[in-house]
């Protein structure tokens, strides 16, 4: 999508002028991205706000945002003046229209798509990928607000690059390896880690899995950690950045990795015993 900011909103050959009126500064905000022209422009309408806002004319797009979600138009106002990288004054009425079709017909609720397009327009954009991710998710029992936090999530990247293919390979080696049962893979996986779809199996979650259990970690062990999402986020960050950056323990090395083997069995929720791993053999 063409950037708003090319041209700015006093160059006469910006071909998006033609949605901002130049008499009525929050129109104008909505494609200016300049910091000292919004600046400008924002410093305009002190005692001028009320007079401002009766005479905005809202885009297509906006009206349709107020009517199908049900939000007030104001509220919608205030979504397209401040500066979002997807204006909703550029956005294509079709494709919005289409994106919010979606959404409801996955049973996502009118007040859970405004909360989701208002912190990600970018949604609206990209239809074909949405149907794709919410159809395949449903399959796998995701409920509207777990497409919510999914959604929420999920990195615009992976929604657009990963394949369903590479997608279900990782869902088979989570059920089928690890043992995560299918109502825990839907609220407790996939809607708080939206990334692990996006894993290579072979180089990215088999390693793991051998790494731990070398540890003495039993599988029923690592896939009750991350059903129960305890510290998911650590077991995301940790653990998969030590593999990639290979600064685990090198074979024969003497480290704290074997002496911890018995805590680890202990209280493997808390990770610590594997940070204090990485911190000794950095170490030495």
């Amino acid at each position: 999508m063409p950037s708003a900011q090319r041209g700015g909103i006093d160059d006469p050959s910006d071909p998006f002028l033609c949605a901002a009126s130049p008499q009525n500064p929050l129109e104008a905000l909505r494609l200016e991205r300049d910091p000292a022209k919004r600046s400008m422009l924002l410093s305009s309408l002190d005692g001028n706000w009320s007079v401002a806002q009766e005479s905005y004319t809202p885009s297509e797009v906006e009206r349709m945002l107020s009517k199908e979600l049900g939000v007030e138009q104001s509220t919608v106002m205030m979504l397209a003046v401040q500066g979002s990288e997807d204006p909703l004054v550029l956005l294509d009425p079709e494709q919005v229209k289409a994106s919010i079709s979606s959404f409801k017909a996955a049973n996502i609720g009118p007040s859970d798509i405004w909360f989701l397009v208002s912190k990600r327009p970018h949604l609206l954009t990209m239809n074909t990928v949405l149907q794709r991710w919410l159809d395949f998710l449903a399959v796998y029992g995701l409920q509207d607000k777990d497409l919510v936090n999914f959604l929420m999530r999920a990195p615009v990247e992976m929604l657009e690059g990963c394949t369903l293919f590479k997608a279900g390979r990782v869902i088979n080696y989570l059920r089928h390896q690890l043992g995560i049962q299918n109502e825990f893979l839907a609220g407790r996986v996939f809607a708080v880690w939206p990334e692990v779809l996006n894993k290579d199996v072979e180089t990215e979650l088999q390693p793991i899995q051998t790494f731990l259990m070398q540890l003495g970690v039993e599988v029923t062990d690592i896939a009750g950690e991350i059903s129960n999402f305890v510290l998911l986020s650590e077991f995301n960050y940790f653990i998969m950045e030590c593999m990639v950056s290979q600064e685990w323990c090198a074979p024969g090395r003497s480290c704290c990795c074997a002496r911890s083997m018995a805590t680890l069995r202990l209280s493997f929720h808390t990770f610590a015993t594997l940070a204090a791993a990485r911190v000794s053999c950095q170490s030495l």
